[in-house]
C-alpha cells in the first residue's frame, strides 16, 4: 500500500484477526481482503467505502439518465451493502477465521483449482450444512454463487471456431457455421449424445474473464 504520495489513511484502534497488519514505519495499516473484493467489485475508493458506490457507466438516453442513473446507484448501494453484511458475518458463532463470505470464495476457489461441478459444491454444501446445523452457509451453489458473481468473479462464454479462425460473438454471434473455413459451430450427435430435443453445445467455447464489470 503506498502511504508518501497523497493517499490518506485511519490508524486503526484494533486489529480484526482475519485481516492483515501491514507495518509501514510506526505505522500499522490494516487490510480487510474480503471487503477489499467488495470495494474494487464496485467501484469505491478504499478511503471512502462508507459512501454509496458510483453507478457503473452506462449507454443510455440523455433524457432517461437521470432516472436510471438513480435506479443503478440504489440498486448498487443495496448489493454492495448485502455484501458488505455477507463480509462481517461470522461463519459460525464465535469463529473469528472465516466469514460466511470469506469460506463461500475460499470453497469457490478449491472448485475451480480441482475442476468441481456446481453438483459436487452442492452436494458439500448440503453435507456441512446436516453436519454442522449451525453454520452460516447456503444449501446449495445456485445460492451461492448469486453472492460469488456480485464480486466479480464471473466469466462470459463464447463460442468458438474449433480452427480458431473467429469467435462468434458481435456481428458474427449468429453464425451458425464459420465465414473462413466453414466448419460447423456445433457438436453433432457423433461428438456427444444429446437429443434434438436438448441445447446445442458449440465444440469450442472461450471463457472471456472481465478485467472490470
Amino acid at each position: 500500500m503506498w502511504i508518501h504520495h497523497g493517499e490518506s489513511f485511519v490508524r486503526p484502534s484494533t486489529i480484526s484477526p482475519s485481516s492483515t497488519p501491514n507495518m509501514v514505519e510506526d505505522t500499522i495499516i490494516v487490510e480487510h481482503p474480503i471487503q477489499n473484493m467488495i470495494n474494487d467489485a464496485f467501484g469505491v475508493d478504499r478511503n471512502h467505502a462508507n459512501k454509496i458506490p458510483f453507478a457503473s457507466n452506462l449507454e443510455i438516453d440523455q433524457q432517461d439518465y437521470v432516472m436510471s442513473s438513480a435506479t443503478q446507484e440504489r440498486n448498487e448501494a443495496k448489493e454492495y451493502y448485502e455484501l458488505a453484511r455477507e463480509g462481517e458475518q461470522p461463519l459460525y458463532e464465535g469463529c473469528k477465521r472465516y466469514s460466511r463470505l470469506s469460506f463461500l470464495v475460499q470453497l469457490y476457489h478449491i472448485k475451480c483449482l480441482c475442476g468441481l461441478s456446481e453438483k459436487a459444491i452442492t452436494m458439500i454444501l448440503e453435507l456441512i450444512k446436516d453436519a454442522f446445523e449451525y453454520a452460516n452457509i447456503p444449501s446449495s451453489f445456485y445460492e451461492a454463487k448469486k453472492s460469488i458473481t456480485k464480486l466479480g468473479l464471473n466469466h462470459v462464454k463464447i463460442p468458438a471456431c474449433p480452427n480458431g479462425c473467429i469467435l462468434y460473438w458481435g456481428e458474427d454471434e449468429e453464425r451458425e457455421t464459420c465465414k473462413n473455413c466453414n466448419t460447423s459451430k456445433w457438436k453433432t450427435n457423433e461428438d456427444v449424445s444429446v437429443n434434438k430435443k436438448k441445447k446445442k453445445i458449440p465444440l469450442k467455447v472461450l471463457r472471456y474473464f472481465p478485467l472490470k464489470p
